[in-house]
């Protein structure tokens, strides 16, 4: 018997069923040039649609494979036997190896919920609703949204997937649940530097909540899937707008904590900041103590907490309180209010931060004496090593950009004179309101659009726009 070798390098896939219908199973991998698109890029995992017909189908992934464990080997063998014989009677008559696998796709994971859009007609039987729910020209998918509302569509809430993973998981239940005592987060503190002090100023949605931070749960089952870790104490207080008091005393979970060393540094450092005004971003505490790098890791452990509670949401989010001292009593914290401000998302593909002869990190525009020069992408982890926070990073500038894509300051840290001009001329409200403080309903909105224009004016601004116009037209181009 003679063998034909033939080189060839092929792709295997593991298909999870008898095929029987060539056409159909392509169909359910979704066809030859998806396949092939698939294949080309390592990144993609291989989809399988139980049901291709079905719009709301869920598919199950295929993981790519490099490198088989067993030599694969596709052979083309065509055996002769005599009519009426048996199984003995039969023998090969030629074979050829076809190629050989690099790649495999196997199906080892878990398939998702299906739900199939079913309603009921006016003779009560079920029928499928999927045509009428999918009502669009194929060679013009994107419809105005009046045409579509004017169709008579069913109602069908179903969720994009039912399952975050496709994979089984181990999931560890606690045994006993205790509860921490005190007003204390538990929440894993970061380390303040560059990072750590960005990692404080974080969205609101990723903070505990005054109700999960409480001394003793009402039903300490709620508590039964939350992680297993131990938390940890740093005696952190929230406060809600909405709260009807604010936090007065020290936590009790560090109360009898005696601050030493370069703890009672920071302790004596942070009385003296707080007795001189009774809001502070975490960012502008650092800024604070420059000349102590040391204190800086320590402030969230511990120390900031003693002398102030963080507030969650309103007018001064984000922002260290004074124990004892409520904001919305006292017109004069309007001045203190957090100001959210962002630069346009396109421009997070380009690098913002500049650095000057004396190690400040800024976005120069060339007007001011803060003469910038470009910072290599490579360079930025060095940046970060320093553990240092400037001024860019809590204040607002007429001839600089920010340093980061979000940055919050408080409104008197706005070096714009037109800003300033505006808040002084405006007459403090009667009422303090969460979305303005004591500033008339409008206000902030007016802020955040005058810093957006004077920042629109400035050749650095005019360099990533023309930049980033530049690359999505070369996208347009290439997609095409």
């Amino acid at each position: 018997m003679d063998v034909e070798l033939v080189p060839r390098s092929l792709v295997l896939v593991e298909y999870p069923s008898v095929v029987r219908n060539q056409a159909r199973m392509l169909d359910s991998l979704g066809g030859p040039a998806q396949v092939a698109g698939i294949i080309a890029d390592p990144q993609f995992r291989l989809p399988l649609f139980l049901d291709p017909d079905q719009g709301f189908s869920k598919p199950v992934f295929g993981d790519r494979r490099r490198r088989p464990a067993e030599p694969s080997l596709l052979l083309r063998v065509k055996v002769r036997r005599r009519k009426g014989g048996d199984a003995s009677d039969a023998h090969v008559a030629s074979a050829q190896v076809v190629g050989i696998t690099q790649t495999a796709f196997t199906f080892a994971n878990l398939a998702d919920f299906q739900y199939v859009p079913i309603g009921r007609n006016r003779a009560g039987a079920k029928v499928d609703i999927q045509r009428s729910l999918l009502q669009f020209d194929p060679d013009d998918p994107i419809q105005p949204l009046d045409q579509l509302l004017a169709n008579d569509l069913p109602l069908m809430p179903a969720p994009v997937v039912f399952s975050r993973f496709d994979r089984p998981i181990p999931y560890y239940f606690k045994s006993e649940v205790s509860a921490d005592s005190g007003n204390n987060t538990g929440a894993k503190e970061p380390t303040v530097s560059m990072d750590g002090a960005a990692a404080s100023q974080q969205s609101t949605a990723e903070q505990p909540t005054p109700e999960q931070s409480s001394a003793q749960p009402e039903d300490p089952a709620i508590f039964v899937s939350h992680s297993t870790r131990k938390r940890r104490l740093n005696g952190t207080q929230y406060m809600r707008f909405t709260d009807q008091r604010v936090p007065d005393t020290i936590c009790e979970a560090i109360s009898d904590v005696i601050p030493r060393g370069r703890m009672q540094m920071a302790d004596d450092r942070l009385k003296e900041l707080f007795s001189q005004q009774p809001c502070w971003l975490t960012k502008a505490l650092c800024y604070e103590m420059r000349d102590h790098p040391g204190l800086q890791r320590i402030l969230l452990k511990g120390c900031v907490q003693r002398h102030a509670f963080l507030c969650y949401t309103g007018p001064w989010s984000r922002q260290w309180v004074r124990l004892g001292y409520d904001p919305r009593a006292h017109p004069d914290a309007r001045w203190m209010q957090t100001f959210d401000y962002r630069l346009p998302k396109r421009f997070a593909q380009h690098n913002l931060q500049l650095r000057d002869e004396g190690g400040a990190v800024g976005t120069g525009s060339g007007e001011s004496k803060r003469k910038m020069k470009a910072v290599h992408s490579s360079t930025v982890a060095d940046m970060d090593k320093q553990n240092t926070v400037t001024e860019f990073e809590f204040k607002i500038f007429a001839d600089e950009l920010p340093t980061a894509f979000n940055i919050f300051c408080q409104l008197r840290h706005i070096q714009i004179d037109r800003v300033q001009t505006l808040l002084e001329k405006t007459e403090c409200a009667a009422d303090c309101s969460e979305a303005d403080g004591w500033f008339p309903p409008g206000t902030v909105d007016r802020v955040r659009a005058m810093v957006e224009q004077q920042h629109k004016q400035l050749p650095r601004y005019k360099q990533l726009d023309a930049r980033c116009t530049h690359n999505f037209k070369e996208k347009v181009i290439k997609d095409s």
